[in-house]
């Protein structure tokens, strides 16, 4: 039992030894790698009650002086949502980063209007994509976010609304 310690101790060393990359002076992230997305979540949950969506976008860079662009569009495919009866369509969106060393320049919200129609739509989705940056900046791993927006209304709604008006 004692040796079969001693060879799995011997073997961890073994593999983290040899099986770490050699590390390069030099090789370390750069404003070269910075990127945009959306950060924290790809995806968040709103009530259409709540009146809006407040969306995070960020860059990420080391220094924080990088300024950048990134432009946003809805992905109309992916989504259930329907402009004008779940959202007001915001068009493209552009977001705009001013660097300037302050790391709160680096991060930015935007806000989609929802739309309360006072009919039972069911919960729906809203696919925003990073479609474009500049700044010589790249898209991130998180460059699509997804919007579940929860109907305020009951389906039952309607149906008490109809029997209510409809009683002797």
């Amino acid at each position: 039992m004692k040796n079969i310690k001693y060879f799995l101790l011997f073997a961890t060393i073994a593999v983290a030894a040899f099986g770490c990359k050699e590390f390069v002076p030099g090789d370390s992230f750069s404003d070269k790698d910075a990127f945009i997305g959306f950060p924290n979540s790809t995806s968040g949950t709103v009530n259409e009650s709540d009146g809006k969506a407040t969306i995070a976008v960020a860059l990420s860079s080391v220094s924080n002086t990088i300024t950048g662009t990134a432009t946003i569009v809805i992905d109309k495919d992916a989504s259930t949502a329907v402009a004008g009866v779940n959202y007001v369509d915001p068009g493209t969106i552009t977001v705009e980063f001013t660097g300037g060393g302050d790391p709160m320049n680096n991060y930015k919200t935007f806000d989609i209007q929802l739309v309360q129609n006072g009919v039972f739509t069911g919960t729906t989705m809203l696919v925003f994509k990073i479609e474009s940056v500049t700044g010589g900046v790249d898209i991130g791993p998180w460059s699509t976010y997804t919007l579940t927006i929860s109907d305020a209304e009951h389906p039952l709604d309607a149906i008490s609304e109809h029997i209510q008006q409809n009683q002797p």
